[in-house]
């Protein structure tokens, strides 16, 4: 009986190693877990930080430079208008030095097809 009593210690011993091992398993998922929430909070909240610097910035940059932006849409503009103008003013005699040229072509052959006549007909004549 004496060895009952000794396996019956051991097998609640057993069990009870069991659960305190069960039990410091849940434990470290429970702080993994934690963890992994706390680290995902602090990524949003860096990221969020890092997301208001960048538009703060921007909006300052904006704030100073907005003559210069200004000043240059101005001159984009006038640019554009003044090129405008140009062609304007000059399509009419484009037009007429297109259609002049496209009308006075004076046919001509090609230089080589000239050099193989002549080759052509020095062969024939020897």
């Amino acid at each position: 009986m004496a060895d009952n009593g000794t396996i019956s210690e051991l097998l609640k011993a057993e069990n009870k190693a069991k659960a305190t091992i069960e039990a410091a398993r849940n434990e470290k998922r429970q702080q993994l877990k934690r963890a992994n929430e706390e680290a995902a909070a602090e990524i949003t909240k860096l990221q969020e930080q890092a997301n208001r610097e960048i538009r703060e910035a921007d909006e300052e940059f904006r704030s100073k430079h907005k003559d210069d932006i200004t000043s240059r849409e101005e001159e984009t503009v006038a640019a554009l208008k003044e090129v405008d103008e140009l062609v304007n003013e000059n399509k009419e005699a484009l037009i007429k030095f297109l259609v002049d040229q496209t009308m006075s072509i004076e046919p001509q052959l090609h230089e080589n097809y000239a050099i193989s006549q002549l080759a052509a007909s020095k062969e024939r004549h020897k």
